[in-house]
């Protein structure tokens, strides 16, 4: 059985688990909301303790979520695979939320400047990019909406039902995909699922000279 090293920081909680197969034997969360790159090492380091090392695979989730966060998760990753010399892949957050029962539905989540996000989640992969709409429309957007409807967010969002990225959900996934489809993502950098090019604004006033 593959066993895989799964990621998580798309949020305030990050996660680590441990896969061989759908067997979970390690799983371990870290609340630190901004702060991920300063609490990682500890749960990794158990997590590489608890399998002495040994494994085949490193997956990160690669959100959609907190900018900073998933970049943490995913340089952690890399950076693990290197050192233990083993492929890294991504695979998206949104495609592990804790209690969805099965692997087709839809995340939602507040994409900030009046808008919200859908990710319509397929077993390990999006379909297609997700889509942002003005948060004006949403009930419109929603009203035929047929899928189940799950959020990360604190604020409950219309119609979703409240969870968070499973980092056992992600390994597992990862433990059970085909070769060809591993392949396959072995051949793709990870790298985080934004929703809009960054935001970047002009200072005010400029700075100081510094002689």
């Amino acid at each position: 059985m593959r066993r895989v090293l799964a990621i998580d920081t798309s949020t305030a909680t990050g996660r680590i688990a441990l896969a061989a197969g759908q067997t979970v034997f390690f799983a371990r969360e870290f609340n630190s909301q901004r702060s991920h790159n300063s609490q990682i090492f500890s749960p990794l380091q158990s997590a590489l303790d608890c399998c002495n090392r040994e494994l085949d695979l490193i997956a990160v989730g690669t959100g959609p979520g907190s900018y900073t966060g998933v970049r943490i998760g995913i340089a952690s990753g890399i950076a693990t695979a290197m050192a233990l010399e083993i492929p890294v892949i991504g695979i998206p957050s949104a495609c592990a939320a804790a209690v969805a029962a099965g692997n087709e539905y839809t995340l939602i989540g507040d994409a900030r400047r009046g808008s919200t996000f859908l990710a319509e989640a397929n077993g390990h992969r999006l379909e297609g990019e997700p889509e942002l709409i003005d948060n004006s429309q949403l009930p419109a957007r929603l009203e035929n909406h047929e899928r189940a409807l799950f959020s990360f967010d604190e604020k409950k969002l219309p119609g979703s039902i409240a969870t968070q990225p499973s980092a056992t959900k992600i390994a597992v996934l990862a433990a059970c995909l085909d070769e060809s489809e591993l392949n396959r993502l072995q051949g793709i950098a990870p790298e985080p699922v934004y929703l809009r090019e960054p935001f970047v604004t002009e200072p005010k006033k400029p700075g100081k000279a510094v002689s």
